[in-house]
């Protein structure tokens, strides 16, 4: 059904030449490509091309990867290559390595202008360390062309040893230079000032449309930085800012009526409306400040903490709280589910035997039911799973769910037969449920493929015109073409393939379908041109880039997003927005302007199909998939549904970056490769990330038989896709295998990547 997914690597002569350059650096298999221990080569000059290739490619932790071998050679203190290790370095934010390369050097002052102390100086800011002399040296003689970034080092540098008046002073100067982001300098220098005038007159200076609505931001800061905590409470209130408004307040040493006044408002600040990020600040800062907790208040951070996944924290207030009062069993009941996520089942047990509330205990019970089965005698687990399915039906979907789980155990126990007659059963009890739906799909596919594949079709089809529209109706109505063909009803087939492919082009049951039909898949529709940006579209992204460059990432994002507002409001449009942003390697905005394109009705030429299914770091994602041997577009399909090309991205499971790699893993990789200064937060960067998420991909491709469950493979791990490799007609049909599939997460992601791979493929046929 799939292309393979290896391709050869390519012979183009540069890629020769990078290839050909790493010679010298040991293979995945043993030292990883920063390894220490790899040979050094006995000719610097391949390699030093390769990285500056590299680095003209914006790709520079292959830059680093490509000259690490050079740095253990003798000539690896050559001032000339430990300047351009620690260029590259500074460009993935690998500033613990530039300190580490550069800090003991004595010619940082003579070479390239003195560029090596101005990175020594960047790095020792970006690490919150003493970087006033460094910055200091950096600046002074330094030619104009390169001052003004130099210039904002150094206000940064006073700024953090709390020198407001340099500070101040530098940042100004800093503007006259970089005209450009000037209002975003003189921001950062009344945020530093103590005079109220001065402010003010800063302020009257500032016209940007993304920087005016930061002004009162700023004067809040500052009345902060100068020691006027009275002043910039009720600003940050005023702002939302509820919690820098606690802080300060906290800071000023109020009586016990303020201190007590002030542990209400963060407890009542936790609700579903505080943002996350501050709802785990404000129970850190309960728990530092204030404990030990009341009853009443554990529980407020209990609730607050479980929906946070703060599990730890949410099953320690629940079980401090329960010894001094009694808990409802609204509680009881996220108590319980807390334990159990957190594999205290026992304890779990107890809790949710003793909820009493009708309408909840049908949910608890199936909760219950679940740990009897992961730590109890497995009769206990099912008999419990038993009684929630068939007791009245109070809670259809949990009743439903039940059922439905324990159709799935009879497959796990390779009772296939007793599996039919339980999922036939859910979908006739609850024919209006998403569980019923997926039921009556799988008993058809048993059906298929041990019984009858007459009836199947009849059930398949029955289930289609029932669900025409819902993700089972769709995969029925392809599985009813299957099995007509089974029984040589060709002509049902194509009809059956036909309408899946007219009706629902874009879902993954067309690839198949079109494939059965002999016709082509998705294809490239003709790319109209785009609307141009306005000038200030591209002047805000120029702005954006330059602030990224020095530094000022929370001044760029603010750039960014005011250009997003302004495109979904209907200043600029949506599309040329999405085409500037994507010129400027931004593509996760670009992608999430375009998603909002095809429900306003706009029809989807081929060039928003390439805004919707970009190539972001092509060169790089090309390198490391060739690297490798995988197909670069396979790179592209997984990274568009694992974060869509979101390089700050997180999940709830801590998963990070473009390829959703977790820390733990990424750990491990940054050992097995030799990664020096290893700090998790390098995960957002997308170099990294992506090099790492390659890496973890090619792991699961070598493992896995087939494409469709290395991606199973990738997103629910080995074990359990082992499991379903060894259920009947999963082994030696794809196509199975993804139906059986028992996780609904990973059933969707491998026919989602599977369907953006081949609309990749369709879109970018020659590349790389």
């Amino acid at each position: 059904m799939t292309a393979p997914h290896f391709r050869q690597p390519r012979t183009t002569s540069a890629r020769l030449l990078a290839r050909a350059s790493l010679a010298g650096i040991a293979s995945l298999a043993g030292s990883g490509p920063l390894s220490a221990q790899a040979a050094p080569p006995s000719d610097p000059a391949p390699l030093i091309s390769a990285a500056g290739q590299a680095l003209a490619e914006g790709s520079p932790f292959r830059a680093s990867r490509t000259l690490a071998p050079l740095l253990t050679a003798p000539h690896g203190r050559d001032p000339a290559l430990v300047l351009l290790a620690a260029r590259a370095a500074s460009r993935w934010d690998g500033w613990a390595t530039v300190v580490r390369l550069l800090r003991a050097e004595p010619w940082l002052d003579r070479l390239e202008d003195g560029e090596g102390r101005a990175l020594l100086a960047r790095a020792l800011v970006e690490r919150s360390d003493d970087a006033l002399g460094d910055a200091r040296a950096a600046a002074a003689g330094a030619p104009a062309e390169v001052l003004g970034p130099r210039l904002v080092t150094l206000a940064r540098a006073f700024d953090r040893a709390n020198l407001l008046d340099s500070a101040a002073l530098t940042y100004r100067r800093a503007a006259v230079l970089l005209p450009s982001i000037g209002d975003w300098l003189r921001l950062r220098a009344a945020g530093v000032t103590a005079d109220s005038a001065e402010r003010a007159a800063i302020y009257r200076e500032v016209s940007l449309a993304a920087a005016e609505p930061r002004i009162r931001w700023t004067e809040a800061l500052a009345l902060d930085r100068i020691g006027n905590p009275a002043g910039a409470a009720p600003l940050y209130e005023s702002l939302g800012a509820t919690l820098a408004a606690v802080r300060l307040r906290l800071r000023a040493a109020p009586d016990s009526s303020g201190l007590d006044a002030i542990r209400r408002e963060l407890v009542g600040a936790l609700t579903p409306r505080l943002a996350p990020d501050d709802a785990r600040d404000a129970v850190a800062l309960l728990d530092a400040t204030f404990a030990p907790l009341t009853a009443q208040e554990e529980l407020v951070v209990a609730r607050r903490a479980a929906a946070l996944d703060r599990l730890s924290r949410a099953a320690d207030g629940f079980g401090r709280a329960a010894k001094r009062t009694p808990l409802r069993d609204a509680d009881r009941l996220i108590y319980g589910t807390v334990l159990a996520r957190l594999g205290r089942h026992p304890e779990a047990i107890g809790v949710l035997a003793t909820i009493r509330d009708r309408e909840l205990r049908p949910q608890a019970e199936f909760l219950r039911a679940k740990s009897l089965l992961r730590s109890g005698p497995r009769g206990a687990g099912l008999a419990a799973l038993r009684r929630v399915a068939a007791a009245p039906v109070s809670d259809t979907a949990t009743a439903a769910t039940a059922a439905f789980l324990l159709a799935d155990l009879l497959v796990d126990d390779g009772n296939d037969t007793g599996a039919r007659v339980a999922y036939l059963a859910v979908a006739r009890r609850f024919p209006g449920t998403s569980r019923g739906a997926r039921a009556a799909f799988q008993a058809a596919l048993l059906e298929f493929l041990h019984g009858s594949a007459r009836v199947a079709a009849s059930e398949f089809g029955a289930l289609a015109e029932r669900s025409a529209d819902r993700s089972e109706g769709i995969a029925a109505l392809y599985w009813s073409g299957r099995a007509l063909l089974a029984v040589r009803d060709t002509t049902g087939a194509r009809a059956r393939w036909k309408a899946v492919a007219e009706r629902f082009p874009n879902s993954y049951y067309a690839i198949p379908s079109a494939s059965r039909l002999g016709l082509p898949g998705p294809t490239a529709a003709a790319a109209a041109e785009l609307p141009a940006p306005d000038d200030g579209v591209g002047a805000a992204l120029d702005r954006g880039a330059l602030l990224e460059r020095i530094g000022l990432r929370v001044e760029a994002r603010f750039e960014f997003d005011r250009v997003g507002r302004d495109a979904e409001n209907g200043s600029g449009g949506l599309l040329p927005a999405a085409t500037a942003f994507l010129a400027r390697g931004l593509a996760a905005r670009a992608y999430h302007l375009a998603l909002r394109v095809e429900p306003r009705g706009t029809s989807l030429d081929g060039a928003i199909q390439r805004l919707l299914f970009p190539l972001p770091m092509a060169a790089e994602l090309a390198d490391e998939a060739h690297r490798v041997g995988i197909d670069p577009l396979l790179v592209a399909a997984v990274m568009r549904q694992e974060s869509g090309f979101d390089p700050q991205a997180r999940s709830a499971a801590d998963a990070r970056g473009l390829m959703q790699v977790l820390p733990s893993l990424g750990a491990s990789l940054a050992r097995a490769e030799g990664v020096p200064d290893w700090d998790t937060a390098l995960l957002y960067q997308p170099d990294i990330n992506l090099h790492f998420g390659v890496v973890h991909l090619n792991q699961a491709l070598r493992r896995a038989p087939r494409l469709e469950a290395a991606l199973a493979a990738y997103n629910a791990g080995s074990k359990a896709t082992e499991q379903w490799l060894a259920l009947p007609g999963a082994a030696n049909d794809p196509e199975v295998f993804i139906e059986r599939i028992q996780f609904v997460e990973t059933r969707d992601y491998v026919r989602r990547i599977l369907r953006n791979l081949a609309i990749y493929r369709a879109l970018y046929p020659a590349w790389p």
